[in-house]
């Protein structure tokens, strides 16, 4: 019997599965984060991770790394070949030797096309927007946060709602729902202690809150807020920028391109506002037909199939 190893490695959590004769894991495990853009020591670090949640992988399934057949990883961070190059060299100190390494964007194409080649906008920790084409061929937008204009994702969805309740009670500039669901989740009374609570999502506690403020943000905008419609159309001008260009550069896939739509904004956000408004803008801007999906099943089925 063959094995692969498959790898989800993100900035919150790294999922592992090891394959055989299908894309169902035989065996798998959650570890921590190995994007290596929040590790202090960057790659190498990401790469002791990795090591270690492949072996942890292996004792469970009773195996050794003279059993698999091809490790295939999509990791966050991975963004130029400079970067892959890198980490393949220090996963090579711990005898992983040949792994398929790409940004992990790629993974939920693979995961959830139902032709294996598309579009993946994947809003979670990050943004990324990736395409493969039906030769193979993969292109990226995005990955660099403010550097490429990343919006969206679920740290920026929080800073944003943080925002638009600043500028209600401290600069009055507009009132807002926003307001008055996060002063209740939190408990707030004041003025004060709003401006106090930025100091939860600025340290390890931002964990357990990010998520509160993106469910705040999506519940107003279906609401109707108009603080929270703003921050709507901002996510979904920037969003289809990204897939309508790809798109456009995949001029010779059969219509209409699949989008599959990833991380914990499409997977745990149900908002109709967004979804509708995603799919109009990147249609009208790239003028093709285009299917949209929510991926169904974990991001690192798609390492099975690279």
């Amino acid at each position: 019997m063959s094995y692969k190893i498959g790898i989800d490695g993100g900035g919150t959590k790294t999922e592992y599965a090891l394959f055989s004769d299908s894309s169902k894991p035989l065996f798998n495990l959650i570890g921590c984060k190995s994007n290596h853009e929040v590790l202090d020591d960057g790659i190498p670090e990401a790469a002791k991770i990795l090591h270690q949640g492949i072996s942890k992988l292996l004792s469970i399934a009773n195996l050794t790394l003279q059993d698999i057949e091809k490790v295939s990883m999509g990791l966050a961070g991975m963004d130029h070949p400079s970067q892959i190059k890198e980490m393949k060299q220090q996963l090579l100190k711990y005898k992983i030797h040949s792994p398929i390494i790409c940004n992990d964007g790629f993974l939920i194409i693979k995961a959830g096309s139902p032709t294996g080649y598309g579009i993946g906008y994947n809003a979670g920790t990050g943004t990324c927007c990736n395409a493969i084409d039906d030769k193979g061929n993969m292109m990226q937008l995005g990955g660099f946060s403010e550097f490429s204009g990343d919006v969206g994702n679920a740290n920026w969805n929080a800073t944003r709602t943080f925002r638009a309740v600043y500028d209600d009670v401290v600069l009055h500039i507009e009132k807002s729902m926003l307001t008055e669901e996060y002063y209740k989740t939190f408990a707030l009374s004041n003025t004060e202690e709003f401006v106090a609570s930025v100091e939860y999502l600025q340290t390890d506690h931002e964990n357990n809150n990010i998520p509160i403020l993106n469910q705040i943000l999506f519940d107003c905008i279906q609401k109707g807020d108009a603080a929270a419609l703003r921050i709507l159309t901002e996510i979904t001008d920037r969003a289809s920028d990204f897939i309508a260009c790809l798109a456009l550069k995949m001029t010779e896939l059969k219509e209409p391109i699949p989008v599959i739509l990833s991380g914990s904004v499409h997977q745990k956000q149900n908002c109709s506002y967004y979804m509708d408004m995603l799919k109009e803008k990147s249609v009208l801007k790239c003028g093709k037909q285009l299917s949209f999906h929510i991926l169904d099943c974990p991001p690192v089925t798609g390492a099975y199939y690279l």
